[in-house]
Formats: C-alpha cells, sequence, structure tokens
C-alpha cells in the first residue's frame, strides 16, 4: 500500500474509532455524543421514559420507546411545564419531557455514577441549568447524570378520580416515580456508557434532596444505588407538611374545580398552563402541590422513617450553608415583623426562639431572621445524620460557609444554592471568582469524587472528614480555612428538634 493510502487508511480507522468511543448502546438503540473536549464526552436528552402525554398524564412512567440506527443526543430535552421564577424570562417547556443528560469520561475505564436531581422547590428546575454542568466532575472519573422530572400539578397532584383509576389506588408522587424509573434506566444502561451499575450515587439539591430523602425510604427504590449526597433538603422543614393522601385528594379536587374540571375526562382536558398557573387566594391557601405520603410509594414521613431505622444502609453526605434564607430574608425587617414571622412559622417554638436570638435593632434583627431558617435547615439535617448514623452507616456531615464574590455578597452570604458552582466546578458563571474560590472548588470536587466513587470523602492531599459521630457530633465547614469543628449552637439547634414533623 502506497504511504498516501496508508495514511488515508489510518485516518479513517481513527475516525471510526472515535465515532465508536462516542456511541453508546442503550436497551432502546445506540446514540452519539459530543466530544466536549479530549476528556469528557455528554448525550444530551436521551429519553429514559415515554412522553407523560394524553392518556400517559398522572401515570407511571412507561419505558421509552425504541428507534433504529444511531440516535443523536446532541441538545438538552425540554424542560417539564412550568412557570418563570420571578425575574427570569419565560422558557420552552413541555410534557414531553422525560429526558436525560450524560457526561462521561472519554478513556476507557469502568466509573462510578451521580444521578443528579436538580432543585426548584416541587415548581420549576431543569437538567440543562449550566449551575448542574457534569462536565468538570466528568473530567476527574464519575460518570454524571442529570434528569429531568415532573413537578407540579403534573407531578405530585392527588386526585379521588385519579385514585380511583389506579391500578394501586393512590395518585400524586408522579417526580418520584420518574427519578425512581431514571434510576432503574442508569441501572439498565449505564454500562454502555462505562459506567458501574452497582456504584450509582443518587444526589440532590433543596427538592432534588428531598427527592433524595424520599428515594432513601421508599420500597421501590430498595436496592438501586449505594451511596446518597443530600444538599441543604432535610425533610423536616417543609411548610405546609407532606399531606395525607386523603388530604391530597381535597386539595387536587378543590384545585381542579376551581378550574371547571371535575371528571377523568375534564382533568385531562386541562392544558398545562391551567394546570400550573396558581391564584393568588391558592397561593395563600397552601404551597405547590407536594410529595404524598401515600402508604405505597411513599410509606410514611421519611424523617420518621430514619428515626425507626428504616433509611436505606448506605453511606450518607449531607449539609446544608450557612445562610439558606439569605434570598427571601428582608434586608431591614422590623423586630415586629420578625417576631410575627417566628409566630406564623413557629407557633409551637416561639417563645423559645424570641428568647434565644437577640432582635433589638436593624442589625441583629436581621441577624437573627438569617440564624432562625438556617439552624432550623441544620437541626433537620443533624437529626437525618442522627438517625443515620445510630443504624450504623457511615454518614458525613458539612456547612458551607464561603461567600461567593460579587456586588450581593453582603445580602446573599453562603445563601441557598451557593455550594452548587463550587462541587459541580463551575467556577466560570458570572462572578469575579478568586484564587480562594477556585482552591476551595477543586477541594470539595475532591470529597465529592471521592465520596462517588467509594463512600467516603477523604483522599490524598484533603483535610480529614471524619464520620459523623453521635457524642462528639462534628461537621466538615467547607470554606478557605475549613476543617473539622464540633457543631456549633447546638442549644439553639434543640429548639427546632421538638418531636414534631412540620
Amino acid at each position: 500500500m502506497s504511504r498516501p493510502l496508508a495514511l488515508a487508511a489510518l485516518l479513517l480507522a481513527t475516525l471510526a474509532a472515535s465515532a465508536t468511543a462516542q456511541t453508546a448502546k442503550l436497551d432502546t438503540g445506540q446514540v452519539s455524543g459530543i466530544a466536549l473536549n479530549k476528556q469528557v464526552l455528554v448525550y444530551r436528552g436521551i429519553p429514559y421514559a415515554s412522553p407523560p402525554v394524553g392518556a400517559l398524564r398522572w401515570q407511571p412512567p412507561q419505558p421509552a420507546a425504541g428507534w433504529k440506527g444511531v440516535r443523536k443526543a446532541n441538545s438538552f430535552g425540554t424542560p417539564c411545564p412550568q412557570a418563570p421564577f420571578p425575574g427570569t424570562p419565560a422558557i420552552k417547556t413541555s410534557e414531553d419531557c422525560l429526558t436525560l443528560t450524560v457526561w462521561r469520561p472519554a478513556k476507557p475505564g469502568r466509573y462510578p455514577v451521580l444521578l443528579w436531581f436538580f432543585g426548584g422547590g416541587f415548581v420549576g428546575g431543569d437538567s440543562s441549568n449550566p449551575v448542574n454542568d457534569g462536565a468538570a466532575l466528568a473530567k476527574r472519573g464519575v460518570i454524571v447524570v442529570a434528569a429531568n422530572y415532573r413537578f407540579g400539578a403534573l407531578g405530585y397532584m392527588a386526585h379521588p378520580a385519579l385514585s380511583a383509576a389506579s391500578r394501586d389506588h393512590v395518585s400524586g408522587n408522579y417526580g418520584l416515580l420518574d427519578q425512581i424509573a431514571a434510576l432503574k434506566w442508569v441501572k439498565a444502561n449505564i454500562a454502555g456508557f462505562n459506567g458501574d451499575p452497582t456504584q450509582v450515587t443518587i444526589g440532590g439539591q433543596s427538592s432534588g434532596g428531598i427527592s433524595v430523602d424520599m428515594l432513601m425510604t421508599s420500597p421501590s427504590a430498595a436496592g438501586l444505588f449505594a451511596r446518597a449526597i443530600v444538599q441543604s433538603a432535610p425533610i423536616t422543614g417543609l411548610v405546609p407538611p407532606l399531606p395525607s393522601l386523603e388530604d391530597a385528594e381535597a386539595f387536587g379536587a378543590a384545585y381542579t374545580a376551581a378550574r371547571g374540571a371535575n371528571t377523568l375526562k375534564e382533568l385531562y382536558a386541562l392544558t398545562p398552563e391551567q394546570l400550573i398557573t396558581m391564584s393568588s387566594g391558592e397561593r395563600a391557601l397552601a404551597s405547590p402541590f407536594r410529595p404524598t405520603i401515600d402508604a405505597h410509594y411513599l410509606p410514611n414521613h421519611p424523617l420518621r422513617l430514619f428515626a425507626a431505622g428504616g433509611s436505606a444502609p448506605v453511606p450518607l453526605m449531607i449539609g446544608s450553608n450557612a445562610y439558606e434564607s439569605a434570598r427571601i430574608t428582608p434586608m431591614q425587617p422590623t423586630s415586629e415583623e420578625f417576631e410575627a414571622w417566628v409566630e406564623r412559622t413557629y407557633p409551637q417554638q416561639t417563645p423559645m426562639i424570641l428568647d434565644a436570638y437577640p432582635h433589638r435593632d436593624p442589625v441583629t434583627i436581621r441577624a437573627a431572621w438569617l440564624a432562625v431558617k438556617s439552624d432550623d435547615m441544620f437541626s433537620g439535617t443533624r437529626r437525618m445524620a442522627r438517625f443515620h448514623s445510630r443504624s450504623g452507616n457511615p454518614t458525613f456531615v458539612y456547612r458551607f460557609d464561603r461567600e461567593p464574590p460579587g456586588p450581593d455578597q453582603p445580602r446573599m452570604r453562603a445563601f441557598h444554592g451557593a455550594e452548587l458552582p463550587y462541587m459541580f466546578g463551575n467556577l466560570d458563571l458570572g462572578r469575579a471568582w478568586t484564587t480562594a474560590d477556585r482552591t476551595l472548588s477543586d477541594r470539595m470536587m475532591g470529597y465529592w469524587v471521592n465520596f462517588i466513587s467509594a463512600g467516603d470523602p477523604n483522599g490524598p492531599g484533603l483535610p480529614p472528614w471524619t464520620t459523623y459521630d453521635l457524642v462528639e457530633e462534628r461537621e466538615m465547614t467547607l470554606d478557605v480555612e475549613g476543617g473539622m469543628i464540633a457543631i456549633p449552637h447546638r442549644a439553639r439547634l434543640a429548639i427546632f428538634e421538638a418531636p414534631v414533623i412540620r
């Protein structure tokens, strides 16, 4: 063979090998991805279930249909129907939204997996948010899968007519079932991306973290994952509380009746826009739809199941941020506003809270408001850690203290969600990040990758992170000068640990 022909043959062989490396075989067909760089491939918009449209609305997710040939996985799937968050533009949405994205190392191997569930208060969000981009973690040797799932009325509405038509005589929790379907998809297909189906970690932040709480106590998810990460989402602080099926059905019936729909036919005739728009009266009456304790997929409140030793026997990483409520806390609240808020939110603990948190002037009032909500959040984290550790499971507790740089820093502090760019390694998103921020991000990615890989965040070059101890009660502080410290303000935390589940 002449030299030019030999070079051409080598080039064709190299291109064919590259194309093969970017193609993954699934139980529904083949997909081709995109090389982001020499180290990471991404596959976007892969259907993991059939579109929940028409007769499949308010139904458990059904298997995705297969296809012939190689499907290009170049574009993110469309987000599920949602109203835009205040101050943000409307986005294109669709009920045909049960897709996921996979970021994987390009180098051959057998890699551990993180299945990530985004936050959004069970009313919004999607897996294409650049804050949750998984490329930087994939570059470090893990596969990241981010799944869209239903929420709001389409994901969590219970209704007597829907329960009556259900094989299991329950309704609601469709979003939870979507997440279980995504888990099953990962177990069945991740080997096609060089993933290890026996080394799957479920993780999430805010409502995505609450989803992890539920998956850790749902019989339908048992055995599908090996580790769990819960960020800023102890399920103790939900207001209103998780409803019973009976209460959720009553609310769903009133909600749809206000839209002129009472029968199954009328329910399915409602448009997504009618279902996601809430009146001011409905917002005052109750928060948007929540997961339901249905005695089937969610048999009891997850905290009760954690307390009874009923959480999945897997390693757990759990924590929250220093100022979880900074986004919604008034900059200059009055003492009267603070006291009224405490009485509304914590009626059983009002005297203790007002006594424990000084609120004499604008500075101490705002500090008290921030501290109360953050202590409430962390007290839930502490309780879940205590219960899970007491059952003999490795448990690692953290507190994120770093205040991201920017003009909003004095107001936002270490706010709800501030840790996400650091742990995902996405510090190229709109802030004047410093060398110290990048150092912290590098350390956090190290901890997260180690935990996803082995159920233990510790590794070479990282400050030691000890497991939670029921006596010593130590946590890892994630900041420039972070390290293990005794959990502070335990007397204040105890205020929120009365035997009540909100």
